[in-house]
């Protein structure tokens, strides 16, 4: 969080084209690496967490979480098995 508050704080207007594009390369290279992460965790809840735990399934959970609809925190949740790290 800090680390993007930090960036956020950066004035754009103050950066040549180069560096515009090469801070857009590095915002791009982050977002990719974040639904790995997000996967990550969503297995781990699912390995390890009871319903009592999550206050219901897993979408929901994530659904309240990550302050989402319910159908896009199953369709994370679809991805997380398909694509994540299993346990």
């Amino acid at each position: 969080d800090a680390a993007v508050d930090r960036l956020l704080g950066h004035d754009c207007e103050a950066l040549t084209t180069p560096e515009l594009l090469a801070w857009l390369a590095r915002v791009e290279k982050v977002r990719r690496r974040l639904p790995a992460l997000e996967h990550a965790v969503i297995n781990t809840l699912a390995h390890q967490a009871t319903p009592e735990e999550l206050g219901g399934t897993l979408s929901h959970a994530v659904a309240e979480a990550a302050l989402i609809t319910r159908t896009d925190a199953s369709r994370r949740v679809r991805a997380a098995a398909d694509l994540g790290p299993r346990h």
